[in-house]
């Protein structure tokens, strides 16, 4: 999938959404892709998931190459309200608009209300957000085991991770070189 634009929806806020693959109330598995400039990231307008986004559905995604995505929030993969198994996939490269002044979390992952059970994911170089380099998760439940998170670099907090007011469970992770 290459330099898809996404769609225009109400949730949870106006805006953009999946660039690259936009599952609504479903439950794809969304395997062995290569998913590469997709979503949008202009100057105003809020968008989310460049890549992937997923909104209340159970959701496999695995063995995925998701690269130079644009989005404002959860340039790879954007979930809210969802369950997200995400394995053996690289999100690497998404960015937002340096000149939006809205919300800019996860630059890999963003996840909203939602369930994410992470394994052996390689989430790097995902840069310009103000939280969450790597993962951002807001009242979600975040477990991640094996995954590879590094290079990642925010403006406020978390260049790795950053969650608020949700559960995190992390092993044999490796949280590297995140700014």
């Amino acid at each position: 999938l290459l330099m898809g634009k996404g769609r225009e929806a109400q949730f949870p806020q106006l805006g953009s959404y999946g660039g690259g693959v936009f599952s609504y109330r479903a439950s794809p598995v969304i395997t062995n892709n290569i998913i590469r400039e997709c979503g949008t990231a202009g100057v105003t307008g809020f968008s989310g998931g460049g890549g992937i986004c997923c909104h209340d559905g159970n959701v496999v995604i695995e063995n995925n190459l998701i690269e130079s995505s644009l989005a404002q929030s959860g340039g790879g993969i954007y979930a809210y309200q969802a369950t997200v198994t995400a394995r053996n996939n690289r999100i690497v490269g998404s960015r937002p608009n340096v000149e939006y002044t809205g919300t800019k979390r996860g630059g890999g992952i963003c996840a909203l209300y939602s369930t994410l059970m992470l394994e052996n994911n390689v989430i790097e170089d995902n840069a310009g957000y103000n939280y969450g380099g790597g993962i951002y998760g807001y009242f979600s439940d975040i477990a991640i085991a094996g995954d590879t998170i590094s290079a990642n670099a925010v403006s406020m907090g978390g260049g790795g991770l950053c969650t608020e007011r949700s559960e995190l469970g992390a092993a044999g992770a490796v949280i590297v070189g995140n700014i």
